[in-house]
């Protein structure tokens, strides 16, 4: 059984979990998206610290010694999915950079192309980006 002290221990760092994931999404540090992930665990992680009987149920069915290993092992399960989820989004962006970094060279070869078959074709330019 966790400890009461440790309880509160542990609570108190949920709280500046939240906080911290508040304060983020505020200053859009980070996506709504991407959060949901972790408000979803960090919402389990304090519902097995209020009530350590499902954490005391749970270590006896998977026969684990103490609750605090298994809690400590449902929290690295899930650090082990939030970086599988972020790996599948950086992924996903690094195909898009790709993607935009072709287009903006094939859009550079035929502007050159253009360029050097009719010089007076040469775009003005602009301060925009």
């Amino acid at each position: 059984m966790i400890s009461e002290r440790f309880r509160v221990v542990l609570l108190i760092v949920m709280a500046l979990y939240f906080l911290g994931l508040i304060y983020s999404l505020s200053r859009k540090y980070i996506l709504m998206k991407h959060t949901l992930v972790w408000i979803f665990s960090g919402l389990l992680m304090t519902l097995l610290i209020i009530f350590p009987g499902i954490l005391s149920r749970m270590a006896d069915a998977f026969g684990v010694y103490s609750d605090t290993n298994l809690l400590f092992g449902i929290a690295i399960g899930f650090m082990l999915l939030i970086i599988i989820y972020l790996t599948h989004v950086v992924t996903k962006l690094t195909e898009s950079n790709r993607h935009m970094i072709q287009e903006i060279a094939l859009l550079n070869k035929r502007l050159d192309e253009t360029v050097r078959n009719d010089p007076k074709t040469v775009p003005e330019p602009t301060d925009q980006p």
